[in-house]
């Protein structure tokens, strides 16, 4: 528990903007698939692109394949969304 409330998290306002108004939008016209999708879109970019320098310096110091694992890990769950608009469940 100590973690969660020691940790700093930093995104720009209008992120914060835009994600509170596409994710609502989506949903109110009947699209979950695409708010899910967007969500995912941003907490990818928060985590992989906006802390890509503490990534690469601090997670490199521990285990040299850490920022290699942590990007594909987060390919992975990009694919996993893209894979979730081709599939139906009628």
């Amino acid at each position: 528990m100590d973690f969660l409330i020691s940790t700093k998290f930093c995104a720009p306002l209008y992120h914060i903007g835009i994600l509170l108004l596409i994710t609502p939008i989506s949903l109110l016209f009947g699209r979950p698939r695409l708010g899910l999708f967007v969500n995912f879109v941003f907490f990818l970019y928060w985590a992989y692109i906006g802390d890509r320098q503490y990534i690469l310096e601090e997670g490199s110091q521990s285990v040299e394949i850490f920022p290699w694992a942590y990007f594909g890990f987060g390919v992975v769950i990009m694919l996993f969304g893209i894979l979730a608009f081709y599939v139906r469940n009628d």
